[in-house]
């Protein structure tokens, strides 16, 4: 569930779930692992064998899966607290970094700059995130979630196009059952001459109440069926750079940064962020690149702290200043290239 103020269900999680039990029973590939649920639906057949184009979505469930503060009333203060979520998710799940602590100002301890937390956050403002909890009961920020199948868009659009004729009906409905009663009201008030014509009236309205009941039962009882459902993201209708947040307030913006990756962490030939893309594929392949000094010992870290309760470095999600050494860095090392 969602947690904090407005602890909302999340009933579509089970997939996700499923997803990562799935993917360990296949020993998929870890690179591939990542990829999946950083750009799954972004990911093409030939970039993650052995997977179908529901799996690739579902895996993004990832990152739609986190707490948000569902009562919140401005727009941008909640999508820049959920952004931050899915930075501090994915850097300490995949890196071991701390790189949420740069949101504010420079990281006081690690080499991880503010410009470089608003590089990766223009990567997630990006993003749709479909989380699909509804409107209500102290959720001001619903959402949709994301249909899956290859029929999925034509039964979406069938579905939205039902609902926006029911929603039409049953305002319609209203409309006229709250003249019908006024028009009850004022009977008694006016003279005979205007009580013929207001009786005329009131005829013809509960008529068309009537016939608006009818169309009303019809179409809730038939309704097009839905696609299945699940927790992801999706691309933004337009992809653009995220400014910085002065001092971590959404409403203060500084000068914007280029998406991008952390500084500190040098891959060769990263590839760099199309300007039409959100640049999550392109985060994923430099995360989980050979280059890359972290995936890997961080991911064994995690396999020996579960198989021995303790991890070669003991703060398994955080390889930063803050966090422990290794115990044994060569033997970390040996099993990382092992991994590999």
């Amino acid at each position: 569930s969602n947690g904090m103020e407005r602890n909302f269900t999340y009933p579509h999680a089970w997939r996700y779930r499923d997803y990562v039990i799935s993917s360990f029973n296949k020993d998929k590939p870890y690179d591939q692992f990542v990829r999946e649920q950083l750009a799954g639906d972004l990911l093409t057949d030939e970039e993650a064998p052995g997977t179908d184009r529901i799996e690739r979505s579902t895996a993004t469930g990832f990152l739609a899966l986190g707490p948000k503060i569902l009562n919140e009333r401005d727009k941008e203060t909640f999508r820049m607290e959920m952004v931050d979520e899915q930075i501090d998710a994915t850097s300490r799940a995949v890196l071991g970094l701390t790189v949420s602590c740069a949101r504010c100002h420079d990281h006081k301890f690690d080499p991880i700059a503010m410009s470089d937390y608003y590089a990766l956050a223009g990567i997630f403002t990006s993003t749709r995130t479909l989380y699909g909890t509804s409107g209500g009961g102290g959720n001001r920020q619903a959402s949709e979630l994301m249909p899956l199948g290859e029929e999925s868009e034509e039964l979406e659009a069938r579905r939205k196009a039902h609902q926006k004729k029911r929603a039409t009906s049953q305002t319609r409905l209203g409309q006229v059952t709250k003249q019908v009663q006024n028009l009850k009201r004022q009977s008694g008030k006016n003279p005979k001459g205007k009580k013929a014509g207001a009786a005329k009236r009131m005829e013809e309205m509960q008529e068309e109440m009537a016939d608006l009941r009818k169309r009303v039962s019809t179409l809730r009882k038939n309704a097009p069926p839905r696609p299945a459902y699940a927790m992801g993201v999706a691309e933004a209708d337009s992809p653009s750079d995220c400014a910085i947040r002065l001092r971590g307030d959404p409403k203060k913006r500084g000068p914007e940064v280029a998406r991008g990756y952390l500084q500190v962490v040098h891959v060769a030939e990263a590839p760099a962020v199309p300007e039409s893309a959100s640049g999550r594929r392109e985060l994923a392949t430099w995360m989980t690149s050979e280059d890359n000094p972290l995936a890997a010992r961080v991911m064994v870290n995690r396999i020996w702290h579960h198989l021995f309760g303790t991890g070669i470095v003991r703060t398994v999600d955080n390889f930063g200043k803050m966090g422990e050494a290794p115990v044994h860095p060569e033997l970390l090392d040996h099993l990382a290239l092992r991994f590999l």
